[in-house]
């Protein structure tokens, strides 16, 4: 299994103290490790160094090698640099286009595809889903995490709980991404809808087939031999949930039931994480220099 951590944002949300010249993904919020260093680590610890690979921009690039370099010594060729911000689905594409093209991974393998900005309180339960998870992505399904809506927000995406396969993983009856506030109260009152926390496992031959039923002018960057990056540079930017998880009926969602999760991608997500005492990832003696932000 590849894992694809995206960290080419610009974390706006989190202006003024995360900005396009130094954006949100390096990060480390009174602690000794960056956001991409946090979410690197989770992987490193099951043994998986060499599987990691960063999507970024060219202009993070030093910052993305500074900071692997600090945990994983010797990461050339595991920093991925994107042609052109365009969003996740062009990302995660050119992504999986480096590995097939510099063969480092086979048709059948899987590709575990994270965000940088995300903050688990139980992270060993985080892991031990995504290994229970490889039996179904193995049969060819997209599988996706949600965690059990907590609010009405407007900023994710909402997963409906389906028939049930087989433990915590259901078939995915509806996907909306970001509904509007009425709408959200009606998926969170409900009791059936998950947030989609954006982690997705499949297979590389299930991206290819499911790019090319939703998404064709994106699946053509995979095979595409010349002027790859004009072509990336002319693309539409555009979410992986619009580009197919909406669409797709290969798409199946584990709920993710133990502990606590968090999108660190607005001043909301942190002062939650403030007011709940959640000191394991933002220290004390950073908290007033936050506020001052907020």
């Amino acid at each position: 299994m590849k894992i694809l951590i995206l960290a080419g944002g610009i974390g706006t949300r989190l202006w003024p103290l995360s900005t396009r010249e130094y954006p949100k993904q390096f990060l480390r919020f009174g602690q000794e490790q960056s956001l991409l260093q946090k979410t690197a680590l989770r992987f490193v610890k099951h043994g998986l160094s060499h599987e990691i690979f960063v999507v970024t921009q060219a202009e993070y690039s030093n910052f993305v090698q500074n900071d692997l370099e600090e945990i994983l010594p010797n990461c050339n060729g595991q920093i991925i640099i994107e042609p052109d911000h365009k969003n996740t689905a062009p990302a995660i594409t050119w992504g999986i286009r480096y590995l097939i093209s510099n063969h480092l991974i086979e048709d059948e393998e899987l590709v575990l595809i994270v965000p940088i900005d995300h903050y688990f309180s139980h992270e060993e339960a985080f892991m031990e889903k995504i290994l229970e998870a490889q039996t179904y992505a193995d049969k060819g399904f997209i599988i996706t995490f949600g965690v059990p809506a907590r609010s009405a927000e407007v900023g994710y995406g909402y997963i409906h709980m389906g028939t049930a396969v087989l433990g915590n993983c259901y078939e995915v009856g509806q996907f909306i991404e970001k509904p509007n506030l009425t709408l959200a109260k009606e998926l969170v009152s409900n009791g059936t809808w998950l947030w989609n926390i954006g982690v997705y496992l499949l297979s590389v031959n299930t991206y290819i087939k499911e790019m090319k039923l939703h998404a064709k002018e994106l699946s053509t960057l995979l095979s595409l031999d010349k002027n790859v990056e004009n072509f990336y540079k002319q693309l539409t930017p555009i979410s992986i949930d619009k580009a197919l998880m909406e669409h797709s009926i290969n798409l199946h969602v584990m709920s993710l039931n133990k502990g606590l999760w968090y999108d660190i991608g607005s001043w909301e997500s942190i002062n939650t994480l403030i007011e709940k005492g959640e000191t394991e990832f933002i220290h004390p003696d950073n908290i007033k220099h936050i506020l001052a932000h907020i």
